[in-house]
């Protein structure tokens, strides 16, 4: 899943987790002092709220800009909490004086929206962790990636060179006086047979003909001029060592 997905499936629970923050506390108002609102005479109480709720959506407010400002990520510090917790409180204890000043409804839905607050928070820094771990895990398969085509691309440049060495060999021979048997064969001069032989199966093997069936005409052509090179410096070597040309033992 990709880190774009999962941010918005975090809003979408942090979102959904503040709605339900401030509905509860006006669910549970009209159910216990709703009702008795209407018969009560108008009084101070209603001014009352209204100022502890634009006091508390006033704290959230400052709160975000200051961290916006200074680069602070909010969702990491307590700061956060206190913050929602008050606009919770305030429209909680707000929605209670509206009810009934003298009510300990207003207080329990005080403490509901503080509870609420404080969840909220909780969710967003989960929410947070979630995206950094997805950003991490997408860092190290892009850094695997780039690795593994570092690799591919070294490989190519190793392929290339190699034939290319394998063009220009083609246009020299053991047999001319211009490159001796264990230049050839990458070998030391004073190589044994064993090791002559082993290395001479290692680089027949890198032109044999099923490897370079599908490489072009070309390519197939310097395989096959590198063969007789590397089986022309192969009998100089087994004369050198007093071997009789034949099979590779």
């Amino acid at each position: 899943m990709s880190v774009w997905l999962q941010g918005l499936q975090v809003r979408t629970v942090v979102i959904g987790a503040l709605a339900l923050t401030l509905c509860l506390p006006v669910i549970l108002w009209f159910v216990t002092a709703g009702p008795s609102f209407a018969v009560k005479s108008a009084d101070g109480t209603f001014s009352a709220a209204l100022v502890l709720v634009l006091v508390g959506f006033v704290i959230l407010l400052v709160w975000r800009a200051l961290a916006a400002t200074y680069a602070v990520d909010a969702g990491d510090l307590w700061g956060t909490i206190v913050a929602v917790a008050l606009v919770s409180f305030s429209i909680s204890y707000g929605l209670g004086l509206v009810a009934d000043a003298r009510s300990r409804a207003g207080w329990t839905m005080a403490l509901i929206g503080a509870l609420g607050g404080v969840a909220y928070v909780a969710i967003d820094r989960w929410g947070r962790a979630r995206l950094r771990e997805a950003a991490a895990s997408d860092a190290v398969r892009r850094r695997r990636a780039e690795e593994a085509a570092a690799r591919a691309r070294r490989a190519s440049e190793e392929e290339a060179a190699r034939w290319q060495r394998a063009r220009q060999d083609t246009h020299t021979g053991p047999r001319h006086g211009q490159r001796t048997w264990w230049d050839i064969l990458g070998v030391s001069p004073h190589a044994s047979i064993d090791e002559i032989n082993q290395r001479y199966r290692q680089l027949v093997m890198q032109y044999h003909p099923d490897r370079v069936a599908g490489l072009g005409p070309e390519l197939i052509e310097v395989a096959e001029r590198q063969t007789r090179l590397i089986n022309a410096a192969l009998a100089d070597a087994r004369q050198a060592r007093g071997h009789v040309a034949g099979d590779v033992d």
